[in-house]
């Protein structure tokens, strides 16, 4: 079941993607198929609709995946994320995505349209609809995220990477933040 509630998007989603094959429609819906569904819930195809037009691919459903473009491609995984997430339909389920440097290799426009839809469905559409976001672009996190924490590896400690800082997106540039490495990653937000 959590598996069901939890969709992870990779940075590197070519890769994760290439053992795709056939109409991007497909491979939008396979997720709900390996969920062991015979049918699609009702309100499925509306919710697929709406999805596929936010994250502008409408255009693109008769395509072979293997004939998109690297952004078109990155913006079918985000997209097949969402539907296996979605496919209960039920606002009252707890959904989590998890997106690795979700913006790499999109255009400003593209990236803009892409994290205002995460951000208005998060906040807006599904009340229990969760994002943890992946990024060294603090401006990224700012506009997509609540509270962010900063990890950062001692390289005299061998522990791996620790939580050095816990920032709320509001109090960027308004306060003095714990940890250098914070410091660095904030300067160009203050």
């Amino acid at each position: 079941k959590l598996r069901n509630r939890l969709q992870y998007v990779f940075q590197d989603c070519e890769r994760a993607m290439a053992w795709e094959t056939g109409e991007v429609g497909r491979v939008l819906k396979l997720p709900v198929a390996t969920m062991g569904r015979f049918s699609e819930p009702t309100g499925f195809g509306e919710r697929i609709a709406e999805i596929v037009a936010e994250l502008k691919l409408d255009g693109q459903l008769n395509k072979d995946v293997a004939h998109l473009s690297g952004g078109q491609l990155r913006r079918a995984y985000i997209a097949r994320s969402l539907v296996a997430l979605l496919a209960e339909l039920s606002l009252e389920r707890p959904a989590v995505l998890v997106l690795d440097e979700a913006t790499v290799g999109l255009d400003l426009e593209t990236q803009y349209a892409l994290l205002e839809f995460l951000r208005r469905y998060s906040n807006e559409v599904h009340p229990y609809f969760s994002i943890i976001a992946i990024s060294h672009d603090p401006f990224i996190l700012r506009y997509l995220c609540k509270r962010i924490l900063v990890l950062h590896t001692d390289a005299a400690d061998d522990v791996g990477a620790t939580i050095v800082d816990e920032v709320i997106s509001e109090e960027i540039g308004n306060s003095k933040y714990h940890h250098d490495h914070t410091e660095m990653l904030m300067k160009d937000l203050s």
